[in-house]
């Protein structure tokens, strides 16, 4: 043996077998020996570093055979390792089970060696071993040595765990004489082949109709078909019940058949049986369920983008149909979808049912694909060209879609999920024109998906003038479902005549959030948007705008729609005042939430108008406003000439502060050159800003706390360039290493747009976990009081909001 073969041998047995399960060049010539949970003798193993062809391949075979031939205990299989010409491993299990192979005489194993066997012990052994061999690659080997491992012998126990890999196996390995081009029916036949022919005894239920209820209970549901039969002993997968498939094997073929006329006859039963060799069929009953329920996995990621399953994910249809499964049975309808793409809603219907299924899209590729999935009666039509809506063939005749319902004596169902954005010609949103138009078919159902904040936008008229009521309203994050940003996305059912009401008042919508590791949709809670009352936010900006009077002190901007404060802001129109002051500091003390999530942007939940916040609230948020980030205001900072610019924020006093009375900045309107005319303006000292407001405890107890977080920074010695006027933006900078006045030139020279953009990189905010590596031990105290002062005025603000009903509900994050 080679260095490179002895190498390949331990990085091989390394990689798949557990440490002390095997052994190196042992007993007569074996070169692993693969050992049992007590010691046994599992698996002799023939080593090969590559294989070069079919001669080479079969010499190694009676090589393998030779050797076990050789040992005092002859085991019932042999092993051969080795690299194929693709770089895989393979592990080949050879049966040695039947006498002809390992007790023949017409071979003189007596005079055989096996490192260099005769010409004729390789052609007798190959006639012997041939169909005897089982092949395993890469994880397949892993999964063989457990299986080996606790006494299931060589055949794979399939799962919930391998079942992906098992597939692509599948479809690479078995092949029909007539190709399967439907992805969707090919995984239905390897779900069929998995079995085996087995009917599991248990009662099960349709997985595709097994919603979860609200409460968390599972309640047998009744399925979109119709209620499921209490005894039913069948599995459906995406609408198709797997009963009805038949796998025959006779007469020397192999065949999978669906309803007793669509066949799928195997093109190579050889190589059907040896596939199959290597794993045990059918799996446990508990195993099949969780490969049914996660079956979307094994679609590729070319199917899901050719047929739509990066517009509408399978989690989101599956919640569709448990939904429409709690309100309806389907075989009371049919279905149109006005811009079906590939229909994917209507995937999951399976095949018996979508015959009942009428698709329009815009492609001519689209119809080839919805076909090819068994959609028949699709077409190709542009739904908003003009007023007309589409026609079917219909039993030799075009149809509408209503005169094919009144035929079929069944009711109508829209289902649609169509494309959100505006195009010219259109005086709405695409989407909303398509559900204006489809209200044309007077369908009895609408199953519609749109952004939610069509619900809470004067958008919502179209929704009213309807006529229909709300069946389900449900809503997720588009980024975790659409694999788009961060945004509501719904799922909304019409009813003609049962449901909510649409007053567009207010918005009463069901919160899922993705479950990836059961990949499904779960029900979080409920949520109720009012729409009269006007956004606070809003309110108190008109505010700001309104008392733009007085001296300039610095300028406001919205980040996340939360409000910045900082210096400058003289050329600006968004300007902070002496006269607006308190009104951005308190837009900035309410709205501090910058992690807000989809279902509670801040310009949803903050209702109401300024005379309705309470005094208490006022202060406390004009106090919390000067200690949370986004009060940027500094007085390290220069401006554009290299001037220093001035801090006028400073709350505390110069007795609190133990500096000069002259020593804090005042600003005097002859100094700062109004811009508003005369400068009749009396000069502003923050601190009697502060003065006029009376404070809570909880407020009091942070401006003491931050009081000692300044005090420590001019008293410790720790910090160059401090002045008394210096902000919490600034020491905050000062503590964490931060320079505020640092830049970083851009890489792209010729970028005329911006020379130099401020950063911060390679720091750490200022935070309760950051500050070890920054600050004393001994003073960590002193800051984690801040940080829980602080927290504990937050906390109190997000109550008083709710106690005035200025907030729709506690928020899930309160910063």
């Amino acid at each position: 043996m080679n260095i490179e073969e002895k190498k390949y041998q331990k990085d091989f047995c390394d990689k798949y077998f557990g440490k002390s399960t095997w052994e190196q060049e042992v007993l007569n010539h074996v070169d692993v020996l693969l050992k049992g949970l007590r010691g046994e003798k599992l698996l002799y193993i023939e080593f090969k570093y590559r294989i070069g062809g079919e001669s080479q391949h079969r010499r190694a075979l009676a090589q393998a055979i030779l050797t076990n031939k050789k040992q005092e205990h002859i085991l019932d299989k042999m092993g051969l390792a080795f690299m194929d010409a693709e770089g895989h491993d393979v592990l080949e299990i050879i049966d040695c089970s039947d006498n002809s192979v390992m007790y023949n005489n017409d071979i003189n194993w007596a005079s055989e060696t096996p490192s260099d066997p005769s010409v004729d012990a390789v052609d007798r052994i190959d006639d012997r071993v041939r169909g005897r061999v089982t092949v395993y690659r890469d994880d397949d080997i892993r999964e063989l040595y457990k299986s080996l491992r606790n006494g299931r012998g060589t055949e794979i126990q399939i799962t919930s765990r391998n079942f992906s890999v098992v597939y692509n196996e599948w479809k690479n390995t078995i092949h029909f004489e007539r190709e399967e081009k439907d992805e969707q029916e090919l995984i239905n036949l390897f779900l069929v082949d998995i079995l085996n022919g087995t009917k599991y005894e248990e009662v099960v239920k349709d997985g595709m109709a097994d919603a979860e209820s609200k409460d968390g209970s599972r309640d047998v549901a009744p399925t979109l078909f119709g209620n499921a039969s209490e005894n039913a002993q069948w599995f459906m997968h995406e609408g198709t019940n797997l009963g009805k498939y038949e796998l025959e094997k006779c007469c020397r073929r192999v065949r999978i058949v669906w309803d007793n006329y669509i066949i799928h006859a195997v093109s190579d039963k050889e190589g059907y049986e040896q596939f199959w060799r290597r794993y045990h069929r059918p799996p446990e009953l508990h195993e099949y369920e969780q490969i049914l329920e996660h079956s979307a996995e094994l679609y590729t990621d070319k199917y899901r983008r050719d047929t739509g399953g990066e517009y509408t994910p399978s989690c989101f249809v599956s919640l569709q149909n448990e939904l429409l499964a709690r309100h309806y049975n389907m075989d009371e309808f049919i279905v149109c979808d006005p811009c079906a793409g590939v229909g994917n809603l209507e995937n999951q219907f399976g095949k018996e049912y979508k015959q009942h299924c009428y698709l329009s899209t815009l492609e001519r590729t689209d119809v080839d694909i919805c076909r090819i999935k068994g959609f028949d009666n699709a077409v190709q039509f542009n739904y908003l060209k003009d007023n007309h809506q589409p026609r079917w063939k219909y039993r030799g005749r075009n149809s509408t879609i209503n005169e094919i319902a009144q035929e079929e004596g069944r009711k109508l169902m829209v289902i649609m999920n169509p494309p959100y954005t505006r195009k010219v010609g259109h005086k709405y949103d695409l989407a909303i024109e398509f559900f204006n138009k489809v209200l044309g078919m007077r369908p009895d159902v609408v199953v519609y998906y749109c952004k939610t904040e069509f619900f809470l936008r004067p958008t919502v008229e179209s929704f009213v003038k309807s006529g229909y009521h709300v069946q389900e309203h449900v809503f997720s994050n588009a980024k975790e479902t659409f694999k788009l940003s961060e945004w509501p996305i719904s799922l909304v059912i019409f009813d003609k005549g049962e449901g909510r009401d649409i007053t567009g008042d207010t918005v009463t919508a069901d919160r899922y959030e993705l479950d990836k590791k059961a990949a499904r949709l779960k029900f979080v809670r409920t949520y109720t948007y009012d729409n009269r009352r006007p956004d606070l936010i809003k309110e108190i900006e008109k505010e700001i705008k309104a008392h733009m009077d007085g001296m300039v002190l610095g300028q406001y901007s919205y980040l996340n729609s939360v409000l910045k404060v900082s210096n400058g802001g003289k050329e600006k129109t968004s300007k902070i005042t002496t006269g607006n002051l308190k009104w951005c500091l308190l837009s900035k003390g309410l709205n501090f939430n910058t992690h807000h999530k989809y279902f509670e942007w801040n310009y949803l939940v903050y209702r109401g108008l300024v005379d309705e916040i309470p005094e208490e609230l006022f202060t406390d948020a004009i106090m919390f406003s000067q200690f949370y980030k986004g009060m940027l205001f500094s007085n390290k900072m220069t401006d554009e000439g290299g001037n220093r610019v001035n801090n006028y924020i400073m709350p505390f006093t110069h007795e609190e502060l133990g500096c000069g009375v002259n020593d804090l900045n005042v600003l005097f309107p002859e100094r700062e050159v109004s811009v508003f005319g005369e400068n009749t303006e009396r000069r502003f000292d923050f601190r009697e800003f502060m003065a006029q407001f009376s404070y809570s405890a909880e407020a009091k107890a942070l401006y003491d706390a931050a009081l000692r977080v300044f005090l420590y920074y001019h008293r410790s010695g720790r910090y160059a360039d401090r002045d008394w006027n210096d902000s919490f933006y600034d020491i905050a900078n000062a503590i964490m290493g931060k320079d505020v006045n640092a830049f970083k030139t851009l890489d792209k020279t010729d970028d005329h747009r911006i020379t130099k953009t401020k950063t911060t990189k390679g720091t750490h905010g200022f935070g309760r976990n950051n500050l070890r590596s920054v600050v004393p031990d001994d003073t960590l105290p002193m800051f984690y009081d801040f940080f829980d002062k602080r927290d504990a005025l937050a906390v109190k603000i997000n109550q008083e909001l709710l106690d005035a009903h200025l907030l729709l509900w506690k928020r899930e994050n309160v910063f």
